[in-house]
């Protein structure tokens, strides 16, 4: 009886083993699993999810090591937990938003359930409910930020959920026939309205929105109320203007670049940023991983 037990224990013990080691298990999402919905090969850029079970992933198709096939064609899959479903959201999207072709750098989903994308040029904002798309009028936008002055055109360079104030910013290149500059901006979710919350001695002060190849995203850092923003470099030919801190309590920025520690040219090629628990920000570049404290 005791032998029983001892064994009985063993193969317990092996059992919760390779049940833990099972479940802590990454399973790759491929065209076959989706059902033929991702491509064969698909570079994954940016994704969110929604809180109603709605997970966005935007990327291109290109073979590892390989240039893209003609056109680098690409794609926003949907994939719904609730029912397991996988769509290609890309002709639904082109449709909304009045596009022939898309490129998304960021998104991120709302306190309501939305997920908002930002589209850089034409610069277009789109919204997802879960199963409709919405393109966002930027001379709303305008109208809201700006009264009577007219939308010539814009860039939507980012979107990032601010967690402590629910409140979804972006920073967008507006040009009007009174103005041409890039803002922060921030969405009433319930409203609908749209807020400037621009302030001075950082970005939305000097040429960073004209430079070739210049994209402003943000992360938002809930333990320090800061949003971090860099400049995504599309060539080595691109004007370096590092990295930035706005402290939004008193909505002031502050410039990182080599001069505070960072090795190189490491301002020229910052390509991501995140907060950790703890406060200290990691900054992805071309030169290596930096952190922040």
């Amino acid at each position: 009886m005791k032998t029983k037990m001892i064994w009985t224990g063993i193969f317990a013990m092996v059992f919760a083993f390779y049940g833990s080691a099972k479940a802590d298990y990454w399973t790759e999402q491929t065209h076959s699993s989706s059902g033929g919905v991702i491509p064969q090969y698909f570079e994954a850029e940016t994704m969110a999810k929604s809180s109603s079970g709605v997970v966005l992933i935007y990327g291109i198709e290109r073979i590892p090591g390989q240039s893209c096939p003609s056109g680098c064609p690409r794609h926003v899959i949907s994939y719904n937990e609730n029912t397991g479903v996988w769509k290609d959201e890309s002709v639904d999207i082109k449709t909304a938003g009045g596009l022939t072709d898309f490129e998304f750098k960021r998104m991120d989903a709302d306190s309501l359930g939305n997920i908002w994308m930002a589209n850089r040029n034409p610069g277009v904002m789109l919204k997802y409910n879960g199963s409709s798309w919405t393109q966002i009028d930027m001379q709303l936008v305008v109208d809201d930020v700006f009264p009577g002055e007219t939308l010539v055109g814009s860039f939507v360079y980012s979107v990032f959920l601010d967690g402590t104030r629910g409140r979804l910013y972006s920073f967008v290149d507006l040009q009007t026939n009174a103005r041409h500059g890039l803002y922060l901006l921030y969405v009433n979710e319930a409203g609908g309205s749209y807020h400037n919350s621009n302030t001075s001695g950082g970005p939305m002060d000097n040429s960073l929105y004209t430079t070739t190849g210049g994209q402003l995203f943000g992360t938002y850092n809930d333990a320090l109320d800061q949003v971090w923003a860099w400049k995504w470099r599309s060539s080595d030919s691109d004007t370096s203007f590092g990295l930035y801190k706005l402290d939004m309590g008193t909505l002031t920025w502050t410039q990182y670049s080599t001069a505070n520690g960072m090795s190189g040219n490491t301002g020229d090629h910052i390509y991501d940023a995140f907060a950790d628990s703890a406060g200290n920000v990691w900054a992805a570049t071309r030169y290596g991983a930096f952190k922040y404290s």
